[in-house]
């Protein structure tokens, strides 16, 4: 039932393609991806991780993933992916019972700009590999969604040329531990990509 939230890959979109990977600590958890094809060329990605585990995380999971998937199409071409971020939040924080947050990271692609929009609340922003080498985007990390109703997240834009790739991920994979107990860390993860 869970899977049946999140779009099936490959998929290709106008100036590029994607590709998803899920593969959750236990059966049921918070984490989640989408893939929206809007108007004028854009496409809307993102990764996100709900507050919590289990049962009650996968349920909230559901709910933002619907939410994000009803109000795609609004993101009209006059405003920011910010803008339309901070329109999500509102309807978020009117959703989520207390103590409940979701942290998103959202990327808008238009095929006929050599940009991309990031949004990161909560969560890293995007990987970008240019050439041979990947570092993390220097996006404002802003705080996730569901928490302050009234904040104006900002979109950072991403110099995008062909050939380049962009890797979202959540914090799952830069926690992970070996048997001592110690996590990989950001700077190890993005040393580990091919």
């Amino acid at each position: 039932i869970q899977s049946s939230f999140l779009p099936a890959g490959p998929l290709t979109f106008p100036g590029g393609n994607v590709h998803f990977h899920y593969c959750p600590a236990s059966e049921v958890g918070g984490d989640f991806y989408f893939c929206h094809t809007l108007p004028n060329e854009r496409t809307l990605l993102g990764v996100g991780d709900v507050s919590g585990k289990g049962i009650p995380a996968a349920l909230t999971m559901a709910r933002i993933s619907s939410m994000i998937a009803a109000h795609a199409q609004a993101l009209s071409i006059d405003s920011s992916l910010g803008e339309w971020v901070s329109h999500i939040n509102q309807l978020i924080c009117a959703d989520l019972t207390a103590g409940r947050f979701v942290s998103v990271t959202f990327l808008l692609t238009q095929a006929d700009l050599s940009t991309l929009e990031v949004v990161a609340a909560g969560l890293y922003p995007p990987a970008i590999r240019k050439e041979a080498e990947w570092t993390l985007c220097d996006a404002l990390n802003q705080p996730p969604l569901g928490v302050i109703d009234d904040f104006a997240f900002q979109t950072h834009r991403v110099e995008w040329t062909p050939g380049d790739r962009c890797l979202l991920f959540s914090d799952g994979m830069t926690e992970v531990s070996n048997e001592a107990q110690e996590e990989l860390g950001l700077d190890a993860f993005l040393a580990s990509l091919p």
